[in-house]
C-alpha cells in the first residue's frame, strides 16, 4: 500500500471512509428504529412479557443510534477523530451488546444462537479494525499535521 500513488492513496482512503460511514448509518438506522417500535409497540410487548422490558429496548435503541451516528458524521466529515471514533463506537457496541445478551435477555431462546453471535461480533469488529487500520496506512496527511491546519 505505500508504493501507491498519491492519488490511488486518496481514493482507497475515501472509499475506506465511506463504506465505513455507510455502515454506521445502517446500525444507527438499526438502533433509532429499535426505538421507535419499542415505544409504538410498547403496549404489546408488555403483554408479551417480552425481556428485557420495552424501556430497555428504547434506551438502547437511541444509544446504539447516537454512538453509531456520531462515529458516520466523524468519518464523513474526514475528522482527525475518525478512526479513534470509529475503534470507540465498535468497542462500546460490543460491550453493549453482550450485556445486553449475558445480562438482561435472560430467555432459553436468547442462548440459542450464541455462537452465530460470537462469530457476528469477531467479524464485524475485526472488519472496523482492518477498514481503519487501512486508512491508517494510506493517510496522506498524517493527524499532526491536519491539526494544525
Amino acid at each position: 500500500m505505500t508504493n501507491l500513488d498519491p492519488e490511488a492513496k486518496a481514493a482507497l482512503r475515501r472509499t475506506m471512509r465511506m463504506a465505513l460511514a455507510a455502515g454506521w448509518v445502517a446500525i444507527s438506522a438499526a438502533g433509532w428504529l429499535r426505538m421507535a417500535e419499542a415505544l409504538r409497540l410498547r403496549d404489546w410487548l408488555e403483554l408479551a412479557g417480552v425481556q428485557p422490558n420495552p424501556d430497555w429496548l428504547a434506551v438502547g435503541g437511541a444509544v446504539w443510534g447516537m454512538i453509531s451516528v456520531t462515529a458516520a458524521i466523524l468519518l464523513w466529515l474526514n475528522s482527525a477523530w475518525a478512526v479513534l471514533g470509529s475503534r470507540i463506537a465498535a468497542v462500546a457496541l460490543v460491550i453493549l451488546f453482550w450485556i445486553d445478551r449475558l445480562a438482561l435477555s435472560q430467555s432459553e431462546t436468547a442462548a440459542a444462537n450464541r455462537w452465530y453471535e460470537i462469530g457476528v461480533t469477531v467479524l464485524l469488529s475485526g472488519l472496523v479494525w482492518l477498514m481503519t487500520w487501512v486508512m491508517q496506512q494510506v493517510r496522506l496527511i498524517p493527524d499532526e499535521e491536519r491539526v494544525k491546519e
